[in-house]
């Protein structure tokens, strides 16, 4: 993946811009900088507080929060302060696996089934546009974890492998009105 750098500011590529763009918020949050990309050593974090999307991606760009414009270049957000991101990922080893596919690309109903058939709350039009975008044709891995005791009121994770990089996606489960 090429990063372009021009009188000091990167620009993204289209493909993880446009991904990186879907799970941030897009509404400012007082206390975090959910509605910028958090940027660590090889690795760009990006959240909206009901979705965490981690991407594992070798790059050169300074540690930070940034914001994203709308042709991908960022501008760096000295006073923003981002969630404790990894305190929120889980060891793989404590969840159960529900669907794995070294196919490309993997089957958008066969997941969708899965996570209906234990009973997993989540909201899909928060999860379809990230599973498309991350779901190319050179997808090497895709796995659907669940928590191993309460799949109604927790969260699903999803681990993958394609031209992005190494993708963790987190969903939390989703909040039905049942009043409306």
């Amino acid at each position: 993946m090429i990063f372009n750098k021009t009188y000091d500011h990167w620009r993204l590529p289209e493909e993880l811009a446009k991904v990186l763009k879907i799970c941030r918020s897009c509404e400012p949050s007082p206390r975090y900088g959910i509605d910028q990309i958090h940027i660590e050593a090889n690795t760009f974090v990006a959240t909206d507080g009901q979705r965490l999307l981690v991407i594992e991606q070798k790059h050169d760009i300074r540690e930070g929060c940034y914001f994203i414009t709308g042709d991908n270049w960022l501008l760096n957000s000295v006073e923003a302060k981002f969630p404790f991101w990894r305190d929120i990922v889980p060891e793989v080893k404590k969840l159960k696996s529900l669907f794995k596919s070294h196919r490309s690309p993997a089957d958008f109903s066969i997941v969708v089934a899965k996570l209906i058939a234990v009973k997993v709350a989540f909201d899909l039009t928060l999860f379809y546009p990230v599973f498309l975008a991350i779901n190319s044709d050179d997808l090497t891995d895709f796995e659907v974890f669940v928590h191993k005791k309460d799949t109604s009121t927790s969260f699903f994770i999803v681990k993958a492998n394609c031209d992005l990089g190494k993708i963790t996606y987190i969903q939390m489960p989703a909040k039905w009105d049942c009043d409306a």
